[in-house]
């Protein structure tokens, strides 16, 4: 009888299951070169290094990880350094194909990286004049994409370009997938207490990304919880209005009771429901061009 009561404290005196999932930038982007596609390009040097340092206060574990990046090379380089920022075996010269040779070699831990389609941008035609203005010249890609980018992409009928609401959906389907995993993780703590328990019962997921795909995300979180005002504040001082730095994101993390969302020193307690009408804005403002046209 003690020893299975010893255990039973043991067990409830662990942490509470939990899914995070840090969204950030890629770090500094490399010179094209010569016949590369834009989806080719790697870090800098400086880039890999900051990418590695960047991970090392993530406190990552690759046993129960996955680092994810869009189609291009460069987000999920960043990732998989993040992810494997404490692995003495990656070196600031290892390229993205070494890494993954790494990880095949000595992790024996299967495939620990990813393609989303989400994490990734598109911006066409008069769309794309619209973003080069705002984000190259006058440096304030998120107002114009809070003020003006639904409208826009109604305006023009544009089915694709990464507006805001449908780069804020993006994120939010990714994370509503793990709102689903998370029973499904709670299980497999149940059945292999001691696998995970030395992990704080946390599984890992590190998503790399570009300016300004999921601050869209963390910006309509704003709009939904504080409102229109809200909104504006933010825009005006709680984020750098041309999006993120290089390494620079928020972290989510999903536990049975809720998902909390937190950037630089802020948080917010979510529901799955707020995903849900996120995405449903998404579908609405796309059924509206479908309509029209």
């Amino acid at each position: 009888m003690e020893t299975r009561e010893a255990g039973v404290d043991r067990r409830e005196n662990q942490p509470v299951p939990r899914i995070r999932l840090e969204f950030f930038r890629h770090e500094q982007k490399a010179k094209t070169l010569e016949g590369q596609s834009d989806n080719e390009v790697r870090l800098t040097e400086q880039g890999r290094i900051n990418a590695t340092e960047a991970g090392k206060a993530k406190d990552p574990h690759p046993e129960v990880a996955i680092a994810i990046g869009s189609p291009r090379d460069r987000s999920t380089e960043t990732a998989m350094r993040v992810m494997l920022s404490k692995e003495p075996g990656i070196t600031q010269e290892d390229t993205l194909e070494d890494i993954q040779e790494f990880v095949g070699d000595s992790l024996k831990v299967g495939r620990k990286n990813m393609v989303d389609h989400r994490l990734d941008f598109t911006f066409n035609g008069e769309f794309l004049e619209a973003v080069q203005e705002r984000y190259g010249n006058t440096k304030d890609y998120l107002v114009f994409a809070v003020n003006e980018s639904d409208e826009l992409a109604k305006k023009l009928k544009d089915r694709k370009s990464t507006s805001y609401t449908r780069q804020a959906a993006g994120i939010a389907e990714i994370i509503r997938k793990y709102v689903d995993v998370l029973p499904n993780f709670q299980h497999a703590i149940q059945q292999s207490p001691d696998k995970y328990s030395k992990y704080e019962n946390e599984m890992q997921r590190f998503l790399g990304t570009h300016a300004p795909v999921s601050e869209c995300f963390l910006l309509k979180i704003v709009e939904l919880t504080e409102g229109k005002e809200g909104l504006k504040t933010f825009l005006e001082t709680g984020i750098n209005k041309n999006g993120f730095n290089f390494s620079e994101g928020f972290s989510v993390e999903i536990q049975a009771d809720g998902i909390l969302v937190r950037y630089k020193g802020r948080e917010w307690n979510i529901k799955p429901e707020l995903l849900d009408q996120i995405i449903e804005q998404r579908d609405e403002l796309d059924k509206s061009i479908d309509e029209a046209a």
